[in-house]
């Protein structure tokens, strides 16, 4: 299961995955970019860290701001066998969309 697919699971709900759609106007998305240096460790086990990033969008940003915290309250220090999740950025105001639909960001590290 790729790392987009495991965070979706534990946030729960629908979540869009790589990318934000048109429709509905209040949703939360994830995206993964680029992380951190690849970690190889002695006996060649290695660790795979991954950028991923939760935007949430609503009309109303209260809506917005509640969206991307409570991702953000679920997913910090989040551990399981084959991932663990840190906060790398506190809930950043990113404006608003061609629509006026406010959206905020916050990014994690994910290492497997």
């Amino acid at each position: 299961m790729n790392v987009l697919d495991v965070i979706a699971a534990v946030l729960g709900g629908t979540v869009y995955k790589g990318y934000l759609p048109p429709e509905p106007d209040t949703c939360l998305s994830l995206f993964e970019y680029g992380g951190e240096t690849l970690v190889n460790y002695f006996g060649g086990g290695q660790m795979i860290p991954h950028g991923i990033q939760a935007r949430a969008r609503s009309p109303d940003a209260q809506t917005a701001y509640n969206m991307a915290e409570a991702a953000a309250q679920t997913l910090n220090g989040y551990c399981a066998d084959d991932l663990s999740v840190s906060q790398t950025t506190p809930v950043l105001d990113i404006g608003r969309d061609d629509k006026q639909r406010q959206e905020y960001t916050v990014n994690f590290t994910g290492r497997r």
